[in-house]
């Protein structure tokens, strides 16, 4: 009698639990993969079975693991690649100095005299002033994470171009067009214009 009751509590419960997976899974309005492993998710992370979850939402085990190691494996691959940024410098004696300490003086020359400089004039200051063996791609990301870049130059043509595009020619010697050739004269030693 005991074990029968504890079936009926089990398929009680499992009912239930069916029943509040599927609610879940008509809120979302034509469910895709992955609503239903948020959902998988949710039910499982509160400690009920993977395998009947995912039977109830109609999803293969091997699935419902791949998506989650991908998601993982993105969430690893975010970071920077390459090597690591060992967070210090060297000085010319071998002195090691933090990314800490080379930012306060970054701070120090750009509140100071260096308001205008970039991330080249910083590195030669660091250079001189602090003996540092530093290259300018390092302080160029010190200033970007400090938030210190200044904004890029726009080149500005001191020159208007004039193509011969979309003009109106009413009549002749309004517009003139040359081609200039230049070449190599092999028995001359010497280049000429055509």
């Amino acid at each position: 009698m005991e074990k029968e009751n504890e079936k009926l509590k089990k398929l009680f419960a499992e009912q239930a639990l069916e029943r509040d997976i599927l609610k879940d899974l008509l809120k979302k309005n034509e469910p895709a993969l992955a609503d239903k492993i948020e959902i998988a998710q949710k039910y499982i992370g509160q400690g009920h079975n993977i395998r009947f979850v995912l039977r109830v939402l109609e999803v293969e085990r091997s699935t419902y693991y791949a998506h989650v190691n991908r998601i993982q494996q993105e969430a690893k691959s975010i970071h920077r690649v390459g090597r690591p940024a060992p967070g210090y410098s060297y000085t010319q004696d071998g002195k090691p100095v933090s990314d800490e300490q080379i930012s306060e003086w970054i701070t120090e020359f750009l509140a100071g005299e260096g308001a205008a400089y970039g991330y080249r004039k910083l590195t030669v200051l660091l250079r001189r002033r602090y003996k540092l063996r530093i290259n300018k791609k390092k302080v160029y990301r010190l200033c970007k994470l400090m938030d210190v870049l200044r904004p890029q130059r726009k080149i500005i043509l001191k020159y208007p171009k004039r193509l011969a595009n979309n003009r109106v020619i009413t009549a002749s010697n309004q517009l003139w067009e040359v081609d200039i050739k230049y070449g190599w004269i092999h028995g001359e030693q010497r280049f000429s214009l055509l």
